[in-house]
């Protein structure tokens, strides 16, 4: 039940940095830090899956159980930066 609490939680960080950078372009904010935004909008999902193998049943291969909570770390990070 937790692992489910936390994917709604990240699907929602997602969707404030959908937002995020929205806002960040009818302010005017840099188009860099848009760009830079829009490719970690892209990207972090993939890379989240791909670190925790969710397509294949090998528990016993150690995998990457924290590229979630770094992924977190780095919406916060460019949650700031769009502000």
């Amino acid at each position: 039940m937790e692992s489910i609490r936390e994917s709604i939680e990240d699907f929602e960080y997602l969707v404030m940095l959908r937002d995020a950078i929205a806002r960040a372009e009818e302010t005017g904010k840099p188009a860099e830090t848009i760009a830079q935004a829009r490719a970690l909008l892209e990207e972090l999902p993939d890379r989240v899956l791909e670190a925790s193998r969710s397509g294949t049943f090998r528990w016993n291969e150690p995998l990457d159980r924290d590229i979630a909570d770094r992924a977190r770390l780095e919406i916060l990070d460019m949650l700031v930066l769009l502000q």
